[in-house]
């Protein structure tokens, strides 16, 4: 018995060890500098995206460009072991690889080039990762695809979309679509374990079991906010608009301190938080996949364009903030900076006593403007929260 539980527990250091080689070596490749930022229609972004092309079909993929004027997304079904036929995909896992030319300039920063490690290679390196995991795992096809030109607008999600029947890709057909983007950082120090999961409400209480569920799996501290609060801020909402009633998960780490600036490097990210985020993302693609039925799609409430919040997300953004403030020493907070995640705590609770059934238009609002307020906290933060190698 002694013998079997020490041969399992090396099988289980390998695979995770071979998982964090993989997260390392494909951060370390896309966010080079030699690679300038990935940006669409250079010769870098080709390289990026001949390494991806590698690595999918190292997995056994047959890999598609789809060209489409501002630059090339990149997509592959993955088959059951030993399936092939005319069965279309249930889940798409999709991330994008392109970058920025030219970014804020950031002090901690090792060089002027924006190399996007969070901002996507560390999504890229999660979803690679949890497809080695998935191979042997999934009893129906999924589909991947690696987006470019998210930066300038989500130009390469939204071309896909529009081209999806040319390409005979049943986006229709989906139970599920899980987005990353910006994995991989400390929001601040002391919330290692803190990733912001919105959209779950998308597919009903069944989806955001689900989720709750596969978090649990991955160890994260998942916060499970809307889709408000990404809309058309990532490539979900370009399935969203088109109104195509395919249920949405987008994960992220939130904006950061090195968010689209130099500091946006290896050195800064959290790589064991990128390997939580791998097997939340496969704990959640097999629970879909699993599932007999699809999720039963609840469209976001629009007005005038805008997605608006729930009313859940007050009592979420609130807890957040708090839990910034724990550890306001390590963050070396200003008096000033102190008063403005107070007031934003202060502002959530006056938004909260005044109840669900009063959380109209204008609470609504208030409630948007704290949440990207906060965000944009994060951003200015002077000081870098420390990253850390996958373990």
């Amino acid at each position: 018995m002694h013998k079997i539980f020490f041969l399992l527990l090396i099988f289980s250091f390998s695979a995770f060890s071979n998982e964090c080689k993989l997260i390392e070596t494909t951060v370390n490749y896309l966010a080079q500098n030699k690679l300038k930022g990935r940006v669409p229609k250079t010769y870098e972004n080709k390289q990026a995206r001949n390494f991806l092309k590698k690595k999918l079909r190292d997995l056994g993929l047959k890999v598609f460009e789809h060209k489409f004027k501002q630059g090339v997304n990149l997509y592959a079904t993955m088959y059951p072991k030993n399936a092939r036929g005319n069965k279309s995909p249930e889940v798409l896992l999709s991330a994008h690889y392109d970058g920025l030319d030219s970014c804020d300039r950031k002090l901690g920063a090792g060089s002027n080039i924006c190399n996007g490690a969070a901002d996507d290679a560390a999504a890229l390196a999660a979803i690679l990762a949890s497809l080695t995991n998935l191979k042997e795992k999934i009893k129906s096809p999924i589909l991947i695809i690696f987006f470019d030109a998210e930066e300038t607008g989500l130009l390469g999600s939204n071309a896909l979309v529009k081209d999806s029947k040319k390409l005979n890709l049943h986006l229709k057909g989906l139970k599920l679509m899980i987005n990353l983007d910006i994995i991989g950082l400390n929001l601040f120090t002391g919330m290692e374990n803190t990733l912001l999961a919105m959209g779950g409400e998308t597919g009903g209480k069944k989806l955001l079991n689900d989720l709750n569920e596969a978090s649990k799996i991955s160890g994260l501290d998942v916060y499970n906010l809307s889709y408000a609060l990404t809309h058309n801020r990532a490539d979900v909402s370009s399935l969203i608009n088109a109104k195509l009633k395919v249920p949405v998960i987008h994960l992220t780490s939130g904006d950061g301190s090195v968010y689209h600036s130099t500091a946006d490097e290896i050195r800064y990210l959290n790589q064991d938080k990128i390997a939580k985020t791998s097997k939340l993302v496969t704990a959640l693609t097999l629970r879909a996949l699993q599932s007999a039925k699809k999720y039963r799609f609840k469209r976001p409430k629009m007005f005038s364009g805008y997605a608006l919040p729930k009313f859940t997300d007050v009592k979420l953004g609130k807890k957040l903030i708090k839990n910034t403030l724990v550890n306001k020493s390590l963050n070396q907070f200003t008096t000033s900076e102190l008063n403005q995640l107070k007031n934003m705590i202060d502002s959530l609770t006056e938004i909260e006593k005044r109840g669900k059934i009063r959380f109209g238009p204008k609470n609504m609002q208030k409630f948007a403007n704290i949440s990207f307020k906060y965000m944009g906290f994060s951003r200015e933060m002077d000081v870098i929260p420390s990253g850390s190698n996958c373990q």
